[in-house]
C-alpha cells in the first residue's frame, strides 16, 4: 500500500505539470498570435510597396511610350523636311536651267 500523503503529492505534481503545460501552451499561442500579427503587418507593407512599384512601372512604361511617340514624330518631321528641301533644290535647279536657257536666246 502507498501512503496517503504520497498519493496527494503525486496528484499535486500531476496537477502542477498540467498547469505548467497549459501555461506553456497559452504562452506559445500568444507568441504565435504575435508572429501572425507581425507577419500580417509585413504583408500589408510589402503589398503596399508592390502596388507602389507597379504604379511606378506603369508610369515609366507610359513615359517611354510617350518619348517613343515623340521621337517618331520628330523623325517623321525631320524626314519630311529633308524631302521637301530636296524637292526645293530640284525645283531651284530647274528654274536655274530655265533662266539659263532664256538668257541664251
Amino acid at each position: 500500500l502507498v501512503p496517503k500523503y504520497y498519493e496527494c503529492t503525486k496528484l499535486n505534481a500531476a496537477a502542477e505539470r498540467e498547469r505548467t503545460a497549459t501555461v506553456d501552451q497559452v504562452n506559445r499561442l500568444y507568441q504565435f498570435s504575435d508572429e501572425m500579427t507581425k507577419s500580417f503587418e509585413r504583408r500589408i507593407i510589402i503589398n503596399d510597396q508592390c502596388d507602389e512599384f507597379e504604379q511606378r512601372r506603369v508610369n515609366f512604361k507610359q513615359f517611354i511610350l510617350d518619348n517613343m511617340t515623340k521621337m517618331r514624330r520628330q523623325d517623321y518631321a525631320f524626314k519630311e523636311s529633308k524631302r521637301i528641301q530636296e524637292l526645293g533644290q530640284i525645283e531651284l535647279s530647274r528654274i536655274r536651267q530655265a533662266i539659263e536657257k532664256a538668257l541664251k536666246r
